[in-house]
């Protein structure tokens, strides 16, 4: 990442997220589960819709981030840094696979 847009570091001297970029993203993903639900609430064909290729990938561009978000609030404070670790790296896997809004982004452009 560029080192201009890292967020503040904490006090194990780990960099954090930005948190602009942090409140940018939760209102990107807002937006695109309100679309999707509406979207989702206004198909004539419920089952079609969820078989649909490009709505697996609107759910797999969203689901990441509320994976994320119930896995690091579901962690408890106090817990040792062996956990926490494992944690961080399942959050990065889900974060890796946010690339599908990149398509998701596409499919509004054409």
């Amino acid at each position: 990442t560029l080192p201009s847009l890292a967020g503040p570091l904490d006090e194990s001297g780990n960099p954090t997220d930005n948190p602009i970029l942090s409140m940018l993203e939760t209102i990107c993903i807002t937006w695109f589960t309100l679309e999707y639900i509406l979207r989702f609430a206004g198909a004539p064909k419920k089952c079609d819709f969820l078989k649909d290729a490009m709505n697996i990938v609107d759910v797999l561009a969203i689901l990441p981030f509320f994976i994320s978000l119930a896995v690091l609030e579901s962690t408890p404070e106090g817990e040792g840094q062996e956990g926490f670790n494992d944690i961080r790296k399942i959050v990065s896997v889900f974060r890796i696979m946010r690339i599908m809004r990149i398509f998701k982004l596409a499919r509004h452009s054409t």
